[in-house]
């Protein structure tokens, strides 16, 4: 049992002394044996009863014991009493009285040094030698077993073999990559006894290695921590920096409390892509080691009639290129057109990713829809600051979705669609379009039919885009938090000509695919279609592509 605590010491109306600069308890001494001893106990005073009481508590454990050896003496009992008895030994006392050792009683003894019998029974015991000398203390540390490289290895090789995604949020700035958000260590080492059953490694070893052999994680954060506020705690960016980016964060969220006021013209979409959903989604062992085929989800929520959007498409149909985010926020604008036929202006909130929502194809996605709605007058797009969310609406319906279909067995893309119509979320309405192949069209390429070297995107904080200054190809854009406004003429003229081509009269063309799911994705998914339904197998063989042949073979396997 370990010393007590400094407040437990002095709830107990001890004292207290430095030792080795440590605060340590020292107990008190004792009341003494009284008058009626019959040794020379009445002979010490107080005062040499504390100067072998602050000689022995000064002392180390190891003093402490050759104290004990010198002061007490242990002999066979001479005399024996009829009948069981206890007493063995014979034990004499000695104190020290002006340097001369001098016989006390046991008590006097015991209360004086405020020690208990049981220390002094326990040293003849245990640590002395047949030559009366203390004995070292045999202590060692507390180690694990050593366990080899082998099993070592067979660990790293079981946890690099769950398939993994990397960061959504800042795949840029970050390695760290997520596993499957049912999964858990512990989940993870049961797996791993169920395939290496004579290992001896320990769950513990096998967390130490999952946490220090790699970067990894099991869920997502909702939100990133700011880079800029951590580096102004840090004190590596100027006083001037930070309170410049607190500011602009003060007047975007202002800004986003003015937004949220609801007026029947105007539609405020808040929108941000979830995190990839990855299927088949199953509890069977065997699904966590295999690539899984990625679906996305580009969510928007109108403040109107609290209805959120959702574009679904997977990786079958396109990725998460700009053009692909780009014709899903115009799938949900469509929609949202479509139950407000009266709205006449458009405000946009996302969060300040360049790839995603700052660049020149997403403003020719919005210069589009304002050309072929000819009842709004303007599109407004504004951004958080970066590292600060202001969709926080949009959040929370990820949040949600991922807390209600975590427990659900989701074998393919279908089933999810299934699930998110049927289901019913606490306080989210859902309507879905499912993205096909003829929804994402090439705003890219109609990107280079204007100018937009004058528009600073990875400065921006708002744009906007007004019908009247449609036919003159003009903008207007905020980069600080002065609030003024500037224009850009982003016309863009063809050499010998003074007329503009018409460029919204042109039409966009359909994206062409060439990307293709990975070969050993394929593998993996057709190595487990034995274990989905005749309908979901059948939907994996469809889209990608897989060879019958490979599918009866990997189930024979």
């Amino acid at each position: 049992m370990g010393p007590k605590s400094p407040q437990k010491c002095k709830d107990a109306g001890m004292e207290y002394i430095n030792r080795a600069g440590k605060l340590v308890p020292a107990k008190k001494m004792r009341e003494s044996c009284g008058t009626t001893c019959r040794r020379s106990c009445k002979m010490f005073s107080e005062d040499d009863r504390i100067t072998n009481f602050q000689r022995f508590w000064n002392l180390s454990e190891a003093e402490k014991k050759i104290f004990i050896s010198k002061s007490v003496k242990r002999f066979q009992a001479k005399r024996k009493i009829e009948g069981p008895s206890r007493r063995t030994f014979t034990y004499l006392y000695y104190l020290d009285r002006n340097n001369i050792t001098q016989q006390v009683c046991k008590k006097f003894f015991l209360n004086t040094l405020n020690i208990s019998s049981t220390k002094v029974y326990y040293y003849f015991e245990n640590t002395q030698t047949p030559e009366g000398v203390p004995d070292n203390v045999k202590r060692r540390r507390n180690r694990g077993p050593n366990y080899l490289e082998t099993d070592l290895a067979c660990v790293r090789e079981h946890i690099a073999s769950f398939p993994c995604i990397e960061s959504h949020y800042c795949r840029a700035d970050s390695s760290k990559k997520y596993l499957e958000s049912h999964l858990n260590v512990s989940k993870m080492y049961r797996l791993f006894r169920q395939k290496y059953p004579d290992s001896k490694i320990t769950e513990k070893v096998y967390r130490n290695v999952f946490q220090f052999n790699f970067n990894l994680s099991f869920h997502k954060p909702k939100k990133d921590m700011c880079p800029t506020c951590n580096l102004s705690q840090l004190g590596r960016i100027s006083a001037e920096d930070s309170q410049k980016h607190l500011s602009n964060n003060a007047q975007a969220k202002e800004e986003r409390n003015r937004d949220r006021k609801i007026d029947p013209q105007t539609a405020v979409i808040s929108f941000d892509l979830q995190n990839t959903i990855p299927l088949p989604k199953s509890f069977v062992s065997t699904f966590y080691y295999k690539r899984k085929f990625n679906v996305y989800n580009l969510t928007g929520r109108c403040n109107l009639n609290g209805v959120t959007y959702c574009s679904i498409w997977n990786e079958a149909v396109s990725g998460r290129t700009g053009d692909d985010l780009a014709s899903a926020l115009y799938k949900i604008i469509q929609g949202v057109l479509q139950d407000h036929p009266d709205v006449n202006k458009i405000i946009l909130w996302s969060d300040s990713c360049i790839p995603q929502n700052r660049n020149r194809i997403m403003s020719t996605t919005l210069l589009q829809v304002l050309h072929d709605n000819p009842k709004l007058q303007s599109i407004e797009q504004k951004f958080s600051e970066p590292g600060h969310s202001r969709i926080q609406e949009v959040d929370a319906v990820h949040s949600v979705l991922e807390r209600s279909l975590k427990h659900h067995e989701i074998p393919s893309p279908t089933k999810l669609l299934h699930l998110m119509r049927t289901l019913n979320f606490p306080n989210v309405k859902l309507k879905i379009f499912e993205m096909e192949e003829n929804d994402f069209l090439q705003f890219s390429l109609k990107a280079t039919l204007f100018s937009w070297d004058k528009v600073p995107f990875s400065k921006v904080r708002r744009i906007k885009y007004s019908s009247d200054a449609l036919s003159a190809f003009k903008l207007n854009f905020i980069v600080d938090a002065s609030n003024n406004w500037h224009e850009a003429v982003i016309r863009k003229r063809k050499r010998n000509s003074s007329t503009p081509p018409d460029v919204f009269t042109q039409q966009i063309k359909k994206m062409k695919f060439s990307y293709e799911v990975p070969k050993e994705k394929k593998n993996d998914i057709s190595s487990i279609l034995h274990f989905l339904s005749e309908e979901d197998s059948k939907y994996y063989v469809q889209k990608l592509k897989i060879d019958k042949t490979l599918k009866i073979v990997n189930n024979q396997e």
